[in-house]
């Protein structure tokens, strides 16, 4: 339809994921993502599953996901000052938190060109947006 259509809803008053305060979402070709920041939880609504993965944070400043062609994404783990990295499937694989990188890091966005994977990483409380480039080899 020109004005688009609902196929499905997610969530709701009393719900877990409605409680849980949903901040960002991100469709892969493994699962429909989502986090929440009450209870810092990532869940796979396709799989309607749900795992542990950042601290608590204010929703105003929650966390964020970024996601990669092969599925794989990066999720901010602000309360932490840390960024994570999950394979598609969801499985934790690798954390950037280097001393004094971050304050509060918030918004992400990753792009692979090249064969380098770029990560723009917002963080709030600095009022700074930086930039970091790796070789895709490092992070398989």
């Amino acid at each position: 339809e020109p004005g688009g259509a609902l196929l499905s809803e997610y969530g709701g008053p009393g719900t877990p994921l409605g409680l849980g305060q949903p901040v960002d979402a991100l469709a892969t070709p493994y699962g429909l993502w989502a986090v929440t920041s009450e209870d810092g939880r990532l869940w796979n609504l396709y799989a309607d599953a749900s795992l542990a993965a950042v601290a608590r944070a204010v929703s105003i400043d929650g966390p964020h996901l970024a996601g990669l062609d092969d599925g794989s994404f990066f999720l901010s783990d602000p309360t932490r000052q840390r960024v994570l990295r999950f394979t598609a499937q969801g499985r934790p694989v690798q954390q950037f938190s280097q001393q004094g990188a971050f304050a509060l890091p918030t918004g992400i966005a990753v792009a692979e060109i090249g064969g380098e994977v770029y990560l723009a990483v917002v963080d709030t409380q600095r009022c700074t947006l930086s930039l970091w480039r790796a070789p895709r080899t490092l992070l398989r």
